[in-house]
């Protein structure tokens, strides 16, 4: 195996625990701070906070998977499926309605942080999906 080689696969392991640990802090504000969260970005108060909550749940669901993946599979399946479903969902939303700035800046990062797992997954020398 080339030295190469075995650093981009490091620096890929870095990069998902990294993506995961803003998937935890997300799911962290959302769970535990649903006011706080919701005004800082750009909504007012929302009632109830369910919603915010639950989202916030979503977000530890999806770090511990990232991480279970990479871990145990060397994968990043789970990480490019989320982050690119998010990207859409987001940026057809903020062409679509009115919305708070934090809106259409989640679906920039969510498609940046996509495409550098993407390409350092790829430069790692690993396949996309299960073969």
């Amino acid at each position: 195996m080339r030295a190469e080689g075995r650093d981009w696969k490091a620096i890929e392991r870095r990069l998902v625990v990294l993506i995961a640990l803003h998937s935890a802090g997300v799911g962290a504000i959302l769970a535990f701070f649903p006011g706080f969260a919701c005004r800082l970005a750009g909504w007012g108060e929302v009632v109830p906070d369910f919603f915010p909550r639950q989202g916030g749940v979503f977000h530890f669901a999806v770090a511990f998977g990232y991480l279970y993946e990479q871990f145990r599979h060397r994968g990043v399946a789970l990480l490019l499926f989320t982050k690119a479903l998010a990207t859409f969902f987001l940026l057809a939303v903020s062409a679509m309605a009115d919305v708070p700035w934090a809106v259409p800046f989640s679906g920039v990062m969510d498609a940046l942080m996509g495409a550098a797992a993407y390409l350092v997954h790829r430069r790692a020398g690993r396949p996309t999906a299960a073969g």
